[in-house]
């Protein structure tokens, strides 16, 4: 939506390359021939403080900024050797690459320059700009706030030829800031002079008092005045003051491709907050929002929870054209005005605003946390809106942002796995909970619960543990009905999952044992998937992988039951169930039931496989997402059993891919040792056993480095692989560590133990 300052320039303006003959060598300032009016205080103003850093230029829209900055560049073009206008409103990033590639031309004699990437071009003219010896200006024009550009200037070290404007609406976070008002009296008329000879003076005066001496307001109005026949001031005044709607349509028609009032977006919002609080208030609630589409159901709603308003006063927001339609029953908020509706409004409305989202989204969902699931599957439209309001929680009421930050953490973790927003989503969670403000322990505890898994990436099983048991102790004291599904899924799905991990099989059978017990007499599937999945895991670390197929076939009959669950956890299960096949395989060779183990093979393949396009569809598609990740490891030692060691060479290398990525290259978690483990089955495959050893030896350094007990059946796996690699690659001193590391850590009647024994005897 190209607003009020830039039709201003659209219409008066080209780009020049400057043809002074002392000008700079890089400049893109668009120019007009247009006289400039008044101003005189302020450039001097600005002369002095761009002497001292970035200034910002700001002001109510219409205000002639960026007229004031070029004006200021060209009178002052002899003192630079660059330049250069950047149009924030356009987005940098292409500007930026563009400049660094002239400047890099500039620098080199002609050479152009090859930047491609917005990060290098950044910081390459931000170095050069900081080192060199020549004198430059750089105008960020149209910024939302001067934040927005704040990472992209170059320090000037307050040098006396090197020199940073910023034009903006806003004047917050700016330091250096000269603000625009409307113009003198004296400037008001004799700019009206300019375009309408043929009035008084006394015309002339009237019209700028009526427009309040505003430099857009004027150039409309002396614009439509002589583009309509007929009209002079004292009808423009009673035309614009009796009927403002026909007088935007006959505006339009009237001055197709010029600035129009209507578009000035910061008077637009002035009018509004004067007209009606209300009204405002709604408006700046619904720029927090996702504001490309906007169900008129939640204006309502947002109407129906503002004090003393009604959905007729939406009218008032359409009238200034700050939201347009968009179909039948939904709005678009255009970006600029977003930014610039956050920028400009002040804290108290700020904060209104946000506590007026909160109880509107807090109205659509049940009271149990796990409930607002369903109400997400319902209204996918619901997930980008409270992703984006997310970014206003320390602006809510504290308990009402605790509430509204924990339903969409819930669904972030457990249903769409987006960990990157969950991270960024528990910092501002946690600074709230640590500041005291939230008292509820059902709240803090169900945080943390989910907290817990989120700062695992990057971090380790130990501080996930850490919050677990903060959450724990925070749900025994909420209310037991209430916390009684969240203590169910912390049991289980956590310390439960978390202590298996580190090979802790007391501890884990413990946390199953209390989650039963609290389970009792509930209906619920998401919590028995959780339950029989740590049971399975736990029998899989004592060997007992028999037992765990009825267990898992029984689950996954439930789970193709409810399809919003199974989307969930259906792929887990199938591959538990091919991690079981497989050992159970394992093992039948290992007693000398070839035939049997080959037929388990084959069926843990087919799971392996049938578990791979679940987890891709349940991942929308996305082949380098985690939990296609951690299904990728089973099929890899299911394509290693049956011989096809290229296939899973590949499948592996994906999944260390996706864990890693996941968990920003951090070896935290059992599952990436098993993928190693993996990969390495297929290197051995492939008679490429140093690369083997090596990928062995990385799983059974994870194992050791989360692992407080070792004797679960992941780490004896690891040492029967590495002990037959170090057997074909004649390295006996492997060999025997891992012999004795297992009868250390194993019963020395373990059949792995037996076998590994009897090979290394042999060599």
């Amino acid at each position: 939506m190209m607003l009020g300052r830039l039709l201003f320039l659209t219409f008066f303006c080209t780009l020049h390359v400057c043809a002074h003959a002392r000008g700079p060598d890089l400049w893109n300032v668009p120019v007009t021939h247009a006289p400039f009016w008044g101003r005189k205080t302020q450039t001097l103003e600005l002369e002095e403080k761009i002497q001292k850093g970035p200034v910002v230029v700001t002001g109510p829209a219409g205000m002639g900024k960026s007229r004031f900055v070029f004006t200021y560049a060209k009178k002052h073009a002899h003192k630079y050797r660059v330049v250069w206008v950047f149009d924030a409103s356009q987005g940098i990033d292409r500007q930026m690459i563009d400049f660094a590639n002239k400047l890099y031309s500039l620098e080199h004699r002609g050479i152009e320059g090859s930047f491609v990437k917005k990060e290098e071009a950044s910081h390459y003219v931000k170095t050069l700009l900081r080192t060199c010896a020549f004198s430059w200006l750089m105008i960020f024009d149209g910024t939302a706030n001067a934040a927005t550009v704040k990472d992209m200037l170059p320090e000037t070290f307050r040098a006396k030829d090197k020199h940073v404007v910023i034009t903006s609406l806003s004047s917050r976070d700016a330091s250096g800031v000269l603000k625009l008002q409307a113009l003198t009296d004296g400037e008001a008329k004799a700019f009206l002079k300019h375009y309408l000879p043929q009035e008084s003076d006394e015309a002339l005066g009237t019209l700028a008092q009526f427009l309040e001496n505003h430099p857009l307001a004027m150039l409309q109005a002396a614009t439509y005045i002589k583009a309509t026949p007929g009209m002079d001031i004292k009808g423009y005044i009673t035309f614009f003051t009796q009927n403002k709607k026909a007088y935007w349509d006959s505006e339009a028609k009237a001055l197709q491709g010029q600035v129009l009032l209507s578009t000035a977006i910061k008077m637009s919002i002035d009018k509004l907050k004067a007209a009606s609080q209300g009204d405002y208030t709604v408006l700046v609630a619904l720029a927090m929002i996702n504001t490309t589409k906007i169900e008129d159901s939640l204006i309502e709603k947002a109407y129906a929870n503002l004090d003393g308003a009604d959905m007729g006063g939406f009218g008032k927001i359409q009238d200034v054209a700050l939201v347009t339609s968009e179909g039948p029953k939904a709005y678009r908020i255009h970006d600029y005005v977003r930014d610039v509706v956050l920028a400009t409004a002040d804290k108290e409305t700020l904060q209104k605003a946000a506590d007026l989202n909160a109880k509107v989204f807090l109205s659509l969902f049940p009271k149990k946390i796990e409930d607002c699931v369903g109400v997400f599957e319902k209204n996918p439209a619901l997930v980008d809106h409270m992703k984006l309001l997310s970014a206003h929680i320390d602006e809510m009421e504290p308990e009402n942002a605790a509430k509204i930050g924990i339903r969409i953490l819930y669904f972030a973790e457990v249903v769409t796995r987006d960990y990157l927003f969950a991270i960024e989503l528990c910092k501002k969670f946690k600074a709230l909970l640590d500041s005291g403000a939230v008292s509820d322990p059902f709240v803090i505890g169900a945080f943390y619960n989910w907290y817990g898994d989120t700062v695992l990436i990057n971090g380790s099983v130990d501080k996930s543990i850490d919050a677990f048991k903060r959450a724990y102790e925070a749900l025994k004291k909420a209310d037991q009905e209430e916390a009684r599904h969240e203590l169910i899924l912390l049991l289980s799905d956590h310390l439960g999952f978390f202590h298996h991990w580190k090979g802790d099989l007391v501890a884990v059978e413990g946390y199953l044992n209390e989650a039963k017990a609290l389970y009792a007499g509930q209906d619920n599937l998401l919590l028995a998937a959780a339950l029989e999945e740590l049971d399975v895991v736990l029998k899989q670390d004592k060997g007992q992988f028999e037992e765990t197929l009825p267990i898992l076939d029984n689950l996954s009959a439930a789970l193709e039951k409810d399809p919003a669950v199974n989307k969930v956890g259906g792929h887990f299960v199938k591959s538990l169930k091919a991690c079981s096949l497989l050992k159970l395989a394992e093992l039948k060779s290992t007693n000398g039931q070839k035939d049997e183990a080959k037929a388990l093979r084959e069926k843990a393949y087919a799971v392996a496989q049938d578990a791979y396009q679940h987890a891709r569809a349940s991942a929308d598609g996305h082949e380098n997402h985690e939990i296609v990740g951690r299904v990728l490891v089973y099929l890899s030692q299911a394509q290693s059993a049956l011989g096809m060691y290229k296939e899973a060479e590949k499948s592996a290398l994906q999944a260390i891919k996706n864990l890693d990525d996941d968990l920003v290259k951090t070896h935290v978690i059992r599952r990436q040792g098993v993928a190693h483990m993996a990969l390495g089955d297929a290197y051995m495959g492939q008679k490429k056993y140093d690369a083997a050893f090596k990928e062995y030896k990385e799983a059974e350094d994870i194992f050791t480095e989360i692992s407080s007990h070792l004797a679960f059946d992941d780490m004896s796996q690891v040492w029967a692989r590495l002990v037959d690699n170090a057997i074909v690659r004649g390295d006996a001193n492997t060999a025997r560590r891992c012999l004795a590391a297992h009868k250390e850590t194993f019963d020395g009647l373990h059949p792995r133990y037996i076998v590994m024994a009897a090979k290394v005897a042999s060599v």
